[in-house]
């Protein structure tokens, strides 16, 4: 199962195109690995708004059942 979670979760980026899948936004993948989890906890709305273009990976549940992956 998690071989099939990384292959769904790969497509996903691939077919993003670097957008934002729900508002069509060019994501920064400069961001990457840069969340700080300290800096969320006393920075809180804030140091959010820095990050709004981070990639993450968003998961549902298709019409059949299946793990459905957008970025």
């Amino acid at each position: 199962m998690v071989a099939q979670h990384k292959a769904y979760i790969h497509a996903a980026i691939c077919g993003s195109g670097g957008k934002d899948f729900y508002t069509g936004e060019l994501l920064d993948w400069s961001l990457v690995s840069t969340w700080d989890n300290d800096s969320a906890k006393s920075g809180r709305a804030k140091y959010k708004r820095t990050l709004a273009l981070l990639p993450t990976i968003d998961h549902t549940v298709d019409e059949g059942g299946k793990p459905k992956f957008v970025e």
